[in-house]
């Protein structure tokens, strides 16, 4: 690989310690591999990670073998690019650029998540669990921040414009499905609901308090001409409402699949429909939820 020699220091995530480690030396930000190269590491199973300047990208193996398979394993050129720099007059922000090249053709996006490790520096004082990673247009990424090394990570299918801040109006809450409680682990505060969470057709459907309390919402409630209840919940100048038991047309298309309903006597909606709507990012792990949203500046 052009220009690169191997460093087995890089910061990559636990679960990819066995990756190969290529370190693009300064000032070079741009290194250059080959779908033969990407082939060989994906068919050992082995992750490739990029140890620019500016941070680290870490690739998968389906990805490499993703790349190997579109350009036929030849020695086609692929060039990726990583540029981190301080946003002038933003003390606690930067902005991320990531560029793949393969022969003539540019990538705007991965069919898999690729690892992101930024060198985010010192932040004593100041609460790890605040910093996110963002989009160009301010969707939520998430990330996680490792106050030991300074280093943040984020996965993403979308290459382009980034952009790693501290929020201080950012919220983390993490739940699991057969608890009562919730944390907030961005404030340290635990929080106790009266039902447990339900699952419905593979969604969680928690109760619309809660779901208020999380994104910072208002709720109201109004009837249908034909009785049917309606739940209102609204944030700034959006609002969603929910008929009890229903999913209208407009819902649909927004992408609802399981609708508002009543469940040991309290009003449950499915989180992740209603985080998406106003822009919060849920994610599931297979035991917890984390709720992680951008309240109102």
């Amino acid at each position: 690989m052009s220009g690169a020699s191997y460093d087995t220091s890089a910061n990559i995530p636990d679960d990819e310690a066995d990756a190969t480690f290529v370190d693009i030396p300064l000032p070079v930000r741009t290194v250059t591999f080959t779908a033969v190269e990407a082939y060989s590491l994906a068919y050992a199973g082995e992750y490739l990670a990029l140890d620019f300047a500016d941070g680290v990208i870490t690739l998968p193996p389906q990805k490499l073998h993703s790349i190997a398979h579109t350009m036929g394993a030849d020695d086609t050129p692929i060039e990726m690019q990583l540029v981190v720099t301080q946003v002038e007059n933003a003390d606690l922000q930067l902005a991320v650029e990531i560029h793949m090249q393969i022969g003539e053709n540019s990538l705007e996006n991965f069919d898999s998540s690729v690892s992101v490790a930024i060198d985010f520096g010192c932040i004593d004082g100041l609460n790890p669990y605040k910093i996110i990673a963002l989009t160009a247009d301010g969707d939520i990424l998430g990330g996680q921040f490792c106050a030991e090394t300074g280093v943040f990570i984020f996965n993403t299918r979308v290459l382009g414009a980034f952009y790693v801040k501290y929020a201080q109006n950012l919220t983390r809450l993490v739940l699991s499905p057969s608890s009562y409680t919730f944390d907030c682990i961005a404030s340290g505060e635990t929080f106790v609901m009266d039902t447990t969470p339900a699952i419905v057709g593979g969604r969680l459907l928690l109760p619309v308090r809660f779901v208020a309390e999380a994104l910072g919402a208002d709720i109201d409630r109004t009837r249908a001409a034909d009785g049917t209840q309606i739940i209102l919940i609204t944030m700034g100048s959006e609002t969603i409402a929910m008929p009890i038991g229903e999913i209208t047309p407009q819902l649909a298309d927004l992408g609802m699949d399981v609708p508002a309903m009543v469940y040991n006597s309290r009003t449950m909606v499915p989180i992740r429909f209603v985080g998406n709507f106003f822009g919060a990012l849920v994610i599931w792990d297979g035991s917890t939820v984390q709720i992680i949203h951008l309240g109102l500046a």
